[in-house]
């Protein structure tokens, strides 16, 4: 059995759907009792906003790159709405995301410090040869503060 490339959006992120998909490994869905399906196909349609890149999408738009049934993302995009996830404007007739993500977004990051998000990131940046960094100014985190070494890795 050959393994299928991951199909990706236009920007050449992952689709929503196959993410989930790699995350959980195929027949994990219905594998697990305590995986909620439903709450999982609520999520893909918020997170298509964050593939795309584009702040309105249609149910069309929507429905093409979830690959969901239309009837299926109508009841999404209404339940989503109704609970301020997702705006609607009659003009467009296209959706956006709300401010219930905002809020969401920022009740996750209030409890980390720049450190704790920075520092997986940083230690990426550590164990990479300085030879292909060349000479560069390497950003560092220290007592709370973001710094800039200039040259720090000069042979």
């Amino acid at each position: 059995m050959s393994k299928q490339p991951d199909k990706r959006s236009h920007s050449g992120q992952m689709l929503p759907r196959e993410s989930a998909r790699k995350h959980q490994g195929p027949g994990a869905v219905a594998e697990d009792r305590s995986f909620v399906k439903a709450l999982a196909r609520g999520i893909i349609v918020l997170e298509v906003f964050n593939v795309s890149g584009e702040v309105w999408l249609s149910v069309a738009e929507i429905t093409d790159r979830t690959r969901l049934p239309k009837p299926t993302i109508m009841r999404f995009l209404r339940a989503l709405q109704g609970m301020g996830y997702l705006h609607h404007s009659e003009n467009r007739r296209r959706y956006r995301l709300g401010a219930g993500v905002l809020a969401l977004g920022y009740a996750a990051s209030e409890p980390f410090s720049l450190g704790e998000i920075v520092r997986p990131y940083l230690s990426e940046l550590a164990n990479v040869p300085a030879s292909v960094l060349g000479n560069t100014d390497v950003p560092f985190y220290s007592n709370n503060q973001m710094l800039m070494q200039k040259g720090l890795l000069q042979d």
